[in-house]
């Protein structure tokens, strides 16, 4: 059974989910998946850089917890679609 992640309220009350997808989204533009020694390397920094861009916008001081806690959410929400994406760019 798999555990969900839990957000503290601070994130879950600002979390905009199309938000996300649109500035991930802007972010593709400029990334080079084919530059990355993995595959995982790719996600981990693409969902690294949206937690930072999120957290920042909001003015958000949050806990190293509490980021954590959003990048597995963001790479819980976001892994099929880069994976995708990383495959089709590095063929």
């Amino acid at each position: 059974m798999e555990e969900k992640i839990q957000l503290s309220p601070l994130i879950r009350r600002r979390l905009n989910l199309e938000d996300l997808k649109y500035h991930l989204i802007y972010l593709l533009e400029d990334a080079e998946p084919c530059s990355y020694n993995s595959i995982g390397n790719f996600i981990s920094d693409m969902c690294d850089i949206l937690k930072d861009s999120f957290l920042e916008e909001n003015n958000i001081s949050a806990t190293p917890k509490t980021k954590d806690e959003l990048y597995h959410y963001l790479v819980d929400l976001f892994y099929k679609s880069l994976y995708e994406f990383y495959m089709d760019e590095c063929k």
